[in-house]
């Protein structure tokens, strides 16, 4: 018996035991899209906003934020209003209960008022800074009344700075909570809907006043982040504007903040003349101004700590994806990105232009073929036409008055119209 030559089994081709890499860019983007799911989408970004501008203070006792962010949100996202309502009574809370309850019962008047008064405007965007204005102005009066029974001639002055910043912040945030809600944004933002975003932003980062991580104010370190990134992105001027509202609205907050305003404006023009050295040569700038505004500072320790938020912000700022700042870029005006989306959008709109008047060219060609066609008729002989009517007369005059007329032409109309020939 002869022993099988072949094996039973047949040899297992190449298998790949290498694991596959991951892929950065695509866990990243998936990242990316999840986060802006969750906080864009969903709203809890206006929760998180919320809770910050409901502690905000002006002059460390005003609470001008509340009331006009949530009507601005109620008027442009009313199915979020909710989430808003939560994020700015829980942050008024942790300031105390009494501003929790002052901010829930304005928000309910403010909804009662203006729900009733609705159907009689004829334009609700140019009424709701009014409303705000006014109705917490005359809460304002309610409550100093109700906790004092006297209304001196102060609460009236503060009241009325109170509805007027109300009145103003309520415009702002109609121009920038679009601006963090929606999902599909312009091409191009105007110079007020940057300096409202600005304002927004700076509003936001004053409810952190009082937070500190080792020592480090958290609000310092978040302006000095913020003046970094338009300084990155938009240059010098962007970069010193962003500076100078910043370090405005936190002096208004806390006056001890007053010398901060320069140092974020100069960081801004330092950063900003720097930016063709990239991140790093913003940060350097960011750092030369640290240095000479921190001289001011009340001893070595203040400049070390603030040298300290400067590194802190630096190394926030450094640790930023390109991605999120090149895609910021593209929405201000003047910069590199945004020249580029431009080009990008003029290349699409001029592809798609081409595409409709090549369409429009053939429906044309094609009804221009269409009439052009014609039936082609047989050229008469000439010789022949003059026959036809020379035998026409013939006829007429002879063969209408013979008696065999209908002989020649009814019966043999063939062989009279040949003899005739």
């Amino acid at each position: 018996m002869e022993k099988p030559n072949a094996s039973l089994i047949e040899p297992i081709g190449e298998v790949n035991l290498h694991t596959p890499k991951w892929n950065l860019n695509y866990g990243f983007k998936k990242l990316q899209f999840m986060l802006e799911s969750f906080f864009i989408k969903k709203g809890f970004l206006l929760l998180i906003v919320g809770f910050l501008l409901g502690r905000a203070l002006i002059l460390a006792k005003l609470t001008p934020f509340s009331l006009p962010f949530f009507a601005a949100v109620y008027f442009i996202k009313k199915d979020r209003a909710p989430l808003a309502l939560i994020g700015l009574v829980t942050g008024a809370a942790t300031l105390s209960l009494g501003n929790a309850a002052f901010t829930f019962i304005v928000t309910f008047l403010f909804l009662f008022i203006y729900r009733i008064s609705q159907k009689w405007l004829n334009n609700e965007m140019r009424a709701l800074p009014f409303f705000v204005g006014i109705i917490l102005g005359l809460s304002k009066l309610a409550e100093a009344f109700i906790l004092s029974r006297a209304i001196t001639l102060y609460d009236v002055m503060m009241v009325g700075v109170q509805a007027s910043l109300a009145f103003i912040l309520t415009m702002i945030f109609l121009q920038s909570i679009p601006l963090l809600t929606a999902n599909k944004r312009r091409q191009l933002l105007k110079t007020e809907e940057i300096v409202c975003l600005i304002i927004m932003l700076a509003s936001i980062m004053t409810g952190t006043i009082g937070w500190k991580v080792y020592d480090l104010s958290l609000e310092h370190v978040l302006s000095r982040y913020l003046v970094l990134v338009f300084s990155f992105i938009a240059g010098a001027t962007v970069g010193s504007t962003v500076g100078v509202v910043t370090g405005l609205i936190f002096s208004l907050a806390s006056v001890s903040s007053f010398y901060h305003m320069s140092l974020l404006a100069f960081s801004g023009v330092l950063g900003g003349l720097l930016k063709e050295g990239k991140k790093i040569g913003v940060s350097v700038g960011l750092f030369i101004a640290t240095l000479l505004i921190g001289m001011y500072g009340e001893g070595g320790g203040s400049l070390l700590l603030t040298i300290y938020e400067t590194a802190a912000a630096i190394c926030l700022f450094l640790l930023t994806p390109q991605s999120l700042t090149s895609r910021l870029a593209k929405y201000i005006p003047g910069t590199p990105e945004h020249m580029a989306e431009q080009q990008k959008y003029m290349r699409k709109m001029r592809d798609v232009t081409a595409q409709r008047v090549s369409q429009f060219s053939n429906v044309f060609h094609a009804l221009s073929k269409s009439f052009s066609q014609t039936d082609a008729f047989p050229v008469e002989n000439e010789d022949e036409r003059e026959m036809d009517y020379f035998m026409s007369h013939v006829t007429e005059k002879t063969c209408q008055t013979c008696f065999k007329k209908e002989q020649c032409w009814a019966k043999n109309f063939s062989t009279t119209y040949a003899c005739m020939e």
